[in-house]
């Protein structure tokens, strides 16, 4: 977020590789709007706790 931050040039930053490695577009969508690293932290926490919810039940051990 900070290089991005600096880039004077932003509109190349970012290229179609990074929406691939992060999944989506909604994590280079919320650095261009400037979120902070906690508050796309916070933006994944349904997701996580669904996931979490989803893999007890293939969890060998406690």
């Amino acid at each position: 977020m900070k290089a991005y931050q600096k880039t004077k040039d932003k509109s190349k930053f970012f290229n179609n590789f990074f929406d691939t490695l992060a999944g989506t577009d909604v994590l280079r969508k919320q650095i261009e709007q400037g979120f902070s690293e906690k508050q796309i932290r916070k933006t994944w926490q349904n997701d996580l706790k669904k996931y979490k919810k989803m893999r007890e039940k293939y969890l060998l051990y406690d």
